[in-house]
This record gives C-alpha cells, structure tokens and sequence, in this order.
C-alpha cells in the first residue's frame, strides 16, 4: 500500500524530505538537501518521449545521459535555440537601430506628404527618402528573421518550464502568438517570459530591463514619425534615441536567453546530485 509521504513547512540543509512547492503549485515538491529537485508528490504519469532517430530510445540514452529525467530532451533543444537566439540579436539590434535613423530620415517626407497619404494615395518616395529606403527594406527582412528565431527559442524555453514543473499562466503556443495580439502584446509576452523563471529567481529583473527596453524603443518609432513636423535637429534626436533603446533591448534578450536557461539547467542539475 502507498502511502503519502509527511512534509515539514520549511527546508532544512541536509535533509531531503518533501515540502510545499514554493512554486505555487499544489503538490509537494523533493527537497534533496541542497536544491529543490523536479519532482512532485503525487508524482505526474511522465510524458511519453518518443525515441531518436538511431541515436537514442525513450530512456534518454543515445543523448549522452543516463535517463531522460536527469535532462529531459526538450531542454538540448532549448539549448539550441538559445545559441541561435543569442546570435539573432547580435544582427537584430543593430539592424532595428538603423531603420530607426532610416526612419527619421523619412520623417520628414511623410508629413509633408500626409495629407496625399491620408487619402489613399502613394506619392513616390523622393529625395533622401528615396536614398535610404533600401535600408528600410533589408533591416525589416533581417529583424523579421530573427524574431521567428527568437521565438522558437520562447516556445522551447516555454515548454521546458512547464515540464519542469514551474507555474506558467498561459501555454507556450499562446506566449509566442501572444506578441502579434495588439494591446494584450504590451505585457503578455512579459508575464510568459517571467514564468520561465522561479518566482523569486534573482535573474527576473533581468526580463523587467529587457521589456522596458523594448516597450520604450517600440514606442519610440511613432515618436521617430511625428517629429517629422519639427526642425531636423529634433528628428535626428528621436532616431538616435529609438536606436539606442532598440540596441539596448537586443542586449538585454541575451542576458534574459542565458538567464532562463541557466535557471533550467540548475533545477536539472539538483534533480542528478
């Protein structure tokens, strides 16, 4: 016969025993003694993992691991998309800063020109409008490429959390999708991206830095438009302060990527000690 396992309140140093999730969850939580560890009372059905193609089974080994529970194949693939993500922000930001100056180039041909645009017509772009234009293009194309790279990398990491038990307010499909819904876009991807970390994990004011950043610099471009109405002066102000945000914010999504996969890997490597 079974029997459920007593629990303390508080974890003590060198005694393992189970305890309530500090995670928010409703379940107790194994305390090896020296880090909070994966695994739950009562314990889940493990998900079924299906094996690799000639280089594994469903233990986890063909991975280089013992058992799929000491690191579960979905974090090799976090990893993976963690290397790429990183990489995509080192173009990312700088391609967004200069389409931010691109922009207040352009500024001040769109509102001399409003008036035509606010009646559907489409004048040709003239002048030094013209002459960036092209930068407008490929910067857009190469920011297009690497936000699907980072969120492939947010769906990863997404999945990982909740495999390793973390509380999550929306699944990771809805967390990705959730920065192309307007409005809700201001804070849901913030929240998601939170929950891939411990609720008092000291790395979560990382992702407050890195969303402020990036709310600002998205904010700014508008800003970037209508001083299109003033003298060049405060247009090349906008756009250099639009491109410092967005390179600001670049760098800050490499620190939130390495963050929460360290914070993965640590909570996986306390399940093997």
């Amino acid at each position: 016969m079974t029997t459920t396992p007593g629990a303390g309140e508080e974890p003590v140093p060198g005694a393992p025993g189970w305890f309530p999730d500090p995670w928010g969850t409703e379940k107790l939580r194994w305390w090896d003694g020296r880090a909070w560890t994966p695994h739950f009372w009562p314990p889940a059905e493990p998900p079924a993992v299906p094996a690799p193609a000639g280089n594994g089974d469903a233990t986890g080994r063909g991975y280089g691991l013992e058992a799929a529970a000491s690191v579960p194949p979905p974090l090799a693939a976090e990893r993976a998309g963690g290397h790429w993500a990183r990489l995509a922000m080192l173009w990312a930001g700088p391609m967004q800063a200069l389409n931010a100056i691109a922009l207040a180039v352009q500024a001040g041909w769109y509102a001399d020109h409003f008036d035509e645009l606010s009646k559907g017509k489409t004048p040709k772009l003239t002048g030094a409008a013209a002459s960036v234009a092209p930068i407008t293009t490929y910067c857009s194309l190469g920011v297009l490429v690497a936000s699907v790279i980072f969120l492939v990398w947010m769906y990863r990491a997404a999945t990982v959390a909740r495999l390793l038990g973390l509380p999550a307010r929306r699944s990771p499909g809805v967390a990705v999708v959730s920065f192309l819904i307007p409005v809700l876009n201001f804070w849901w991807p913030y929240q998601s991206t939170l929950d891939m970390l411990p609720p008092n994990h000291p790395g979560r004011h990382v992702v407050g830095r890195w969303w402020a950043a990036w709310v600002a610099a998205s904010l700014a471009v508008p800003l970037v438009y209508v001083t299109g109405y003033g003298p060049p002066w405060v247009r090349a102000v906008a756009g250099a302060l639009a491109a410092l945000l967005f390179l600001a914010a670049a760098a800050e999504a490499r620190i939130v990527i390495a963050t929460i996969e360290d914070a993965h890997s640590t909570i996986v490597e306390g399940a093997t000690r």
